[in-house]
């Protein structure tokens, strides 16, 4: 059962935090960001309750490389041509 979502951005990356229940009482806190061509999920599960330290530090540790970006620029911006 979804508990709440909001929006999110990292490094430049627009993307949703979700929390649900599961049937056993867990809760599951995902992040799922967008860039470029790719999606990339973070989730923790832990007992019902607040999001536990250890749990949000690892959700919010992840931060994509330059080399995971790709060709898109960090700041979600347009990228300047190269000068001359």
């Amino acid at each position: 059962t979804l508990v709440g979502s909001r929006n999110i951005e990292v490094a430049g990356l627009p993307g949703r935090e979700f929390t649900a229940t599961d049937p056993e009482g867990s809760e599951v806190t995902a992040r799922i960001l967008v860039g470029d061509s790719r999606v990339y999920t973070v989730a923790g599960t832990y007992p019902k309750g607040t999001v536990p330290g250890p749990i949000r530090r690892f959700l919010d540790s992840f931060q994509p490389s330059a080399a995971d970006l790709g060709s898109a620029p960090v700041s979600g911006r347009p990228e300047a041509p190269p000068s001359r």
